[in-house]
């Protein structure tokens, strides 16, 4: 795999943003009011993320597998 290419549209501004990401590393994407908050690297090559200011419902919430796998 030589990697993807993640496209975002600002659906207000029509603002666009292209950025390649290389294998190993990896893409999140949130909305407002949703943010990063904190990240905790581990020496075992695990990454953390926590994210907040999410609906608890988790209604919003999805996977897209960029080889064609499932989605949620």
């Amino acid at each position: 795999m030589k990697g993807i290419r993640v496209t975002a549209v600002d659906l207000e501004s029509g603002e666009t943003a292209v950025k390649e990401i290389q294998p190993g590393n990896y893409v999140i994407v949130v909305a407002a009011p949703c943010y990063v908050a904190t990240e905790q690297h581990h020496r075992n090559g695990t990454t953390m993320l926590t994210i907040k200011g999410r609906d608890r419902s988790l209604n919003g919430m999805s996977w897209v597998a960029p080889t064609g796998g499932e989605s949620e």
